[in-house]
């Protein structure tokens, strides 16, 4: 028992280092899609670095609280309205998108975050959601998400140029 244990703890600490995963698909339904420690991207994104930043947080952030996440989700997707792990994450995720793709083109981060409020009120965790509403809370972790953009900055500028 407890070599499984060391087992399993030395594969999480692992995974800190050389997770996510990053895998490019032609024929992928949306942008991206991401679960812990594992992004699947498509190609042919107009700005696939601020997609992927996004995914990354999302899949890194899976992938550090694995024992909580796995549980938090599955208890949002069967009780959306408690869905608060998948809120959280998606919040941020979308604002990292919104600073990295500043970051890249020089977009408006106004413009950008209009566009991503608009995409997250689809998501069923924003169920009962405005589209002000989810942009006021994505405007709240702007500070984080450019933080999280300039620490990770080199990582998702390699991103920019996998396609």
């Amino acid at each position: 028992m407890n070599l499984l244990f060391i087992i399993l703890l030395s594969a999480w600490a692992l995974g800190w280092v050389f997770l996510p995963l990053t895998f490019w698909r032609d024929n992928l339904r949306g942008n991206a899609k991401n679960w812990p420690g594992v992004i699947v991207m498509r190609r042919g994104l107009d700005c696939p670095g601020a997609v992927w930043a996004q995914e990354f947080y999302e899949a890194r952030r899976g992938w550090r609280w694995l024992p909580v996440s796995v549980p938090a989700l599955m208890l949002g997707r069967f009780i959306p309205r408690l869905d608060f792990w998948r809120r959280y994450q998606e919040l941020m995720g979308h604002e990292v998108e919104v600073w990295a793709e500043k970051a890249f083109s020089g977009a408006d981060p106004h413009r950008v975050r209009l566009r991503e409020a608009d995409a997250l009120t689809r998501y069923p965790a924003f169920k009962k959601w405005t589209a002000a509403e989810i942009y006021a809370a994505m405007e709240e972790r702007a500070p984080d998400a450019r933080k999280f953009v300039e620490r990770h900055w080199r990582k998702i500028q390699r991103m920019e140029t996998e396609r």
